[in-house]
């Protein structure tokens, strides 16, 4: 079988989260090249992310898409990096999903990179801080 690769990594700056609940926010500013400064300065709560409202003042649009692996996996090939909800409740956490290298057929979330904003680093999704499975995907178009 064929290994597919996308990469997505280009088209955000990893930040790190300047609240410990700010990591949904912080995701959307890097989707839509903002710092969590610059969205908090322009009157976002960064507590929450007021997706629509972020999308508009930017000049973007946001969409949810599939929440599973192949579900990030078409939205990383038609060229956008994929904010995930990867834990609920009060270990709740978002990652930028930005790159796949693997089988197409069999995707495994140690295929994926993600921006996790909990550290400001860039790592395998498996090993995302608090990753228990996918919940919810956005992204910003």
């Amino acid at each position: 079988m064929a290994i597919a690769h996308y990469d997505q990594s280009s088209k955000i700056t990893i930040y790190q989260q300047i609240t410990n609940t700010s990591c949904a926010a912080t995701c959307a500013a890097m989707c839509v090249n903002r710092s969590p400064e610059t969205l908090q300065a322009d009157g976002f709560n960064l507590g929450y992310a007021n997706w629509s409202g972020i999308a508009q003042a930017y000049g973007y649009s946001v969409t949810n898409g599939t929440a599973s692996l192949s579900g990030i996996l078409t939205i990383l090939a038609s060229g956008y990096p994929v904010i995930v909800k990867v834990n609920t409740g009060s270990n709740e956490h978002w990652v930028v999903v930005t790159a796949f290298t693997g089988e197409e057929n069999s995707p495994a979330a140690s295929n994926f990179t993600c921006a996790d904003p909990w550290t400001g680093e860039s790592v395998t999704l498996r090993y995302a801080t608090r990753y228990n499975g996918i919940y919810t995907t956005k992204y910003f178009s």
